[in-house]
């Protein structure tokens, strides 16, 4: 008993030196309970970073990163007289993007990274703000602001990358080059079967501000007469400075009526468009058929006119015919011959274009 007595004692009074001291203690069980505390509301409370999480994830699906390149080879007869027509060239190379950063605006920016046969660099296509009064384009109008595409007719507004010509019609490219221009645009909800839009533009075109002091007029009217038909008339009307004397201004009119038929496998398309530069009167019209063979093999036959009383070969005219086939979702590979047609100084330039054009 005695023994076991004086043991105890020997423990009690004993300090081992690995031991900490009470104060150490209470330090390190704090720290152990403010890790728990964290964690807690980390799990109970998940208000900061999951939600800050969620809204970068939020943010992301507003934004559509989407183009398309145009890859082309194009050989014509005029190469003989020392043109170089015989090449293989981009004839677009488009990246777009488009965001949604609230519900009721969005942005949308395009350049084209130097495709073309003369556009050297990156340029600027399409640089605009909207703003949407129902959140929804499609159920409500819409405001635009900025460098957008002119709102007329068909060809004008229709991408390149969805055409099945390999270019528009030549009245289109001459009283419309770059299809783009500054300015301000309402636009009516795009699923009624009315539809309209209209605008004020400088009349100067892309990347560039106003010349003068008026404003363009432009816009459009379409209304869809069944699922298979859609027609439209469209207008612009403005001034335009003289190159020979930039103090006179001059009438700028464009006046045009569209339709579009669909019937099963084929369609036609068609447009006339009339308009006064300089006071010289401008017209020409085209029109397109197009018939699907299968579901990956279509045809197209297009034939257009121009009539320009300020060029030498005076009424030009011309068929488009070739063949598109689907190579996938995202490619598709165009074969078309074009003859060329002039009224007067006739010169051999028919061309054969073989395009692969890829969108994502």
């Amino acid at each position: 008993m005695c023994l076991v007595l004086i043991a105890l004692g020997g423990l009690a009074w004993a300090q081992p030196s690995d031991v900490p001291p009470e104060g150490s203690f209470r330090e390190r069980l704090g720290r152990v309970e403010s890790d728990v505390d964290k964690i807690k509301q980390a799990v109970n409370e998940p208000e900061d970073a999951i939600k800050t999480t969620i809204s970068d994830v939020k943010k992301l699906t507003k934004v559509k990163v989407s183009g398309y390149v145009q890859a082309r080879y194009e050989y014509d007869q005029s190469a003989a007289d020392g043109v170089n027509k015989n090449t293989f060239n981009v004839r677009r190379a488009r990246l777009k993007v488009a965001a949604q950063p609230a519900d009721n605006t969005g942005l949308t920016l395009q350049v084209d990274l130097g495709g073309g046969s003369e556009e050297k660099s990156v340029t600027t296509k399409d640089a605009y703000l909207e703003y949407f009064f129902r959140a929804d384009p499609s159920i409500g109008p819409t405001l635009t602001v900025g460098q957008t595409k002119w709102p007329f007719g068909y060809q004008v507004v229709q991408s390149s990358s969805v055409r099945e010509a390999p270019e528009r019609a030549r009245v289109i490219r001459t009283l419309f080059p770059g299809e783009r221009d500054r300015g301000v645009k309402y636009s009516t909800a795009q699923d009624g079967r009315f539809f309209w839009e209209a605008g004020l533009f400088n009349g100067t075109g892309a990347n560039t501000n106003d010349d003068n002091n008026e404003k363009d007029m432009v816009g459009r009217a379409r209304y869809r007469f069944s699922d298979n038909l859609d027609a439209g008339v469209s207008w612009y009307i403005g001034e335009a400075l003289a190159s020979t004397d930039p103090t006179v201004e001059h009438d700028k009119t464009r006046y045009g009526v569209d339709f579009q038929y669909y019937l099963h496998n084929t369609s036609l398309k068609a447009e006339y468009v009339t308009g006064k530069d300089l006071g010289f009167h401008k017209w020409g019209w085209w029109a397109q058929i197009t018939h699907n063979l299968s579901s990956r093999d279509t045809w197209v036959v297009m034939y257009d006119i121009f009539d320009d009383p300020t060029g030498s070969c005076g009424t030009l005219d011309g068929w488009n015919i070739g063949w598109i086939r689907r190579l996938d979702d995202a490619a598709r590979l165009k074969l078309f011959y074009e003859f060329n047609g002039e009224e007067r100084d006739k010169i051999d330039n028919d061309a054969l274009k073989v395009e692969l054009i890829s969108l994502f």
